[in-house]
């Protein structure tokens, strides 16, 4: 899903962290983008702070194979609604930035380098982790090993760990921190080897987990949009219906994990989700890749879904409320748009453990919502990733001061 571009704005926040660097992003205007799937990447990298956008199309017309943007009218009419609507409101996002998150993924590039071209699911489960939690409007700060070991942990409630491989030096602040009160959760096969691949469980040590072997199921090194023809081998049950077993399964020894309660099962009666108190916080430990399972069934459902309608005036290719012509998904958006709560509760429950105050919160999951304050105001964008159009959606904003007047882009001056 394009949506995942707001993870690569994230990351490009949490690279410019320390020296302020400004962020830019390219909007794609051809292979395939719609003029939706434009408007609602360039919300989703504003939203998260970047402040130069580049419509961008391959190539020039006579050496390319593609159209640039300004020889297509509907893509035209896109970028100008987008500038109409940029302006509205860029007096105040010149002055404002997102708010720090309380909770954070770790981004262990040791990982990154040691699964390329081997098994890349690690990072797919990363990142479609990341994509469940927008889904509920929870919003995520990427920490490399560095800021872990430099102490930037310290204001988060809740750690996300991904992928096999993590330095030494991060272990002693992940526990503490863990100990203290945070809430920790651990993917599948996350923290099993150093820096140099070489096997080792110092988390598994220091929090006294007992995680066992990681079976690889099946190796995967293709981009995110063919993920949906990975093979499933079994079913974990969740409480709210089940979860396919894709790429990764590491077996989780509930007995031998002192305090541990599981927290899903697979087919064969085994324990591959576990929690568990250490001092002050708690820790989950997940066996199996639910952010996989959670984008793959979208993927196929997209797939599957009838034609929908469209707004035959809309020149973006939305569907209008009373609209009867017929569009098949793909020419309106690549997005999916039905994901599985099952696996998106199961993800959340770090959070509810932590109890973090959102933001904001939705009535509707599938509309991407970004906080961003300044001393002049606050700005918050919207993306409706769900393509159809909401005739009442309900906002629940915790600004935390008093608000003088609420104004819309689109509306104007809001009661």
């Amino acid at each position: 899903t394009y949506q995942c571009a707001g993870y690569n704005a994230d990351l490009l926040r949490a690279a410019r962290k320390t020296h302020g660097q400004p962020m830019g992003m390219y909007l794609i205007t051809s292979s395939g983008r719609t003029p939706l799937d434009v408007k609602l990447k360039a919300y989703s990298s504003i939203g998260r702070g970047v402040r130069t956008l580049q419509s961008y199309a391959y190539g020039i017309p006579y050496a390319s194979h593609n159209r640039g943007w300004y020889m297509n009218k509907d893509m035209c009419i896109a970028v100008k609604q987008l500038t109409h609507e940029i302006g509205g409101a860029e007096d105040l996002l010149l002055q404002a930035t997102r708010i720090p998150s309380e909770v954070a993924f770790l981004y262990a590039t040791t990982s990154d380098i040691w699964t390329l071209n081997d098994n890349e699911l690690y990072g797919h489960e990363r990142m479609h982790t990341y994509l469940a939690l927008m889904h509920a409007q929870v919003p995520v700060d990427f920490l490399s090993e560095k800021d872990v070991i430099d102490g930037q942990l310290r204001p988060y409630k809740a750690l996300y760990v991904f992928g096999p491989n993590l330095q030494p030096e991060a272990v002693p602040p992940i526990v503490e921190w863990t100990k203290g009160g945070g809430t920790l959760y651990l993917a599948a096969g996350a923290a099993t080897a150093d820096q140099y691949n070489r096997s080792a469980r110092p988390l598994d040590r220091a929090l006294t987990l007992s995680r066992g072997s990681v079976d690889t199921l099946q190796k995967y090194t293709a981009p995110g949009r063919h993920l949906r023809g990975l093979t499933p081998h079994g079913h974990v049950a969740l409480d709210h219906g089940t979860a396919d077993i894709l790429g990764v399964r590491q077996t989780l020894d509930a007995q031998a994990t002192l305090g541990a309660s599981v927290l899903a099962w697979s087919d064969d009666r085994t324990p591959l989700a576990i929690r568990c108190q250490r001092g002050e916080g708690t820790v989950f430990a997940t066996g199996f890749m639910p952010g996989i399972s959670y984008i793959r069934k979208a993927l196929l459902e997209r797939d599957t879904e009838e034609a929908r309608e469209r707004n035959p005036g809309s020149n973006l290719g939305i569907p209008g409320m009373d609209s009867h012509t017929k569009l098949a998904p793909h020419e309106q958006s690549y997005n999916p748009t039905a994901y599985p709560e099952g696996e998106r509760n199961f993800l959340l429950l770090p959070i509810q453990q932590a109890k973090l105050t959102r933001p904001i919160v939705l009535s509707h999951p599938l509309v991407e919502a970004c906080y961003l304050e300044g001393p002049r105001g606050a700005v918050i964008t919207l993306a409706n990733y769900g393509m159809h159009p909401i005739e009442n959606l309900r906002a629940t904003i915790r600004a935390g001061r008093s608000v003088a007047k609420v104004e819309s882009v689109r509306h104007g001056t809001l009661s």
